[in-house]
């Protein structure tokens, strides 16, 4: 980064910007539902960037030398990461308790991605179940929840 200065703000946007394109990354690959194909989706990674920049927010909200400004913008982001978080922990448990288990719901603008196993998403009938159930759910529209197949 020559030329620029690299200070904790910098650092903070250059973190949330990783964990969103991460997250977009993984939306946008998701793509519709192929009956013949399986893909391994790196749902743990994005996991990993989001306690990362969440351990970069609360180090930005604590730094006594961090701007008023500063800080309550971390607070923000990690306030709107924690509402991400718990929408996908919703999703995921309603998704659990109608049968289908090993299931994986990421939330972002764009809209939300299934990650299931083929046994879970093998029919019609059963797609349309989790992605009405997960639209009702989170009020997303049916049209921006993509299915996507994970490998073991």
């Amino acid at each position: 980064m020559k030329g620029q200065i690299v200070n904790k703000e910098n650092v903070f946007h250059m973190v949330c910007g990783a964990a969103l394109l991460a997250l977009l990354a993984v939306c946008g690959y998701a793509g519709a539902y192929r009956a013949d194909t399986a893909v391994s989706v790196p749902v743990t990674v994005v996991y990993e960037e989001e306690d990362q920049a969440i351990e970069l927010l609360d180090s930005v909200i604590n730094d006594p030398t961090a701007s008023r400004e500063t800080k309550d913008g971390a607070l923000a982001e990690k306030v709107k990461i924690a509402k991400r978080l718990d929408m996908e922990k919703q999703a995921e448990k309603m998704l659990c308790e109608m049968g289908f288990e090993n299931t994986s719901v990421l939330c972002a603008e764009g809209g939300v991605t299934i990650v299931t196993t083929e046994k879970n998403a093998d029919s019609e009938k059963k797609r349309t179940r989790m992605t009405g159930a997960v639209s009702g759910l989170l009020g997303v529209s049916g049209e921006d929840i993509k299915i996507i197949l994970a490998k073991k």
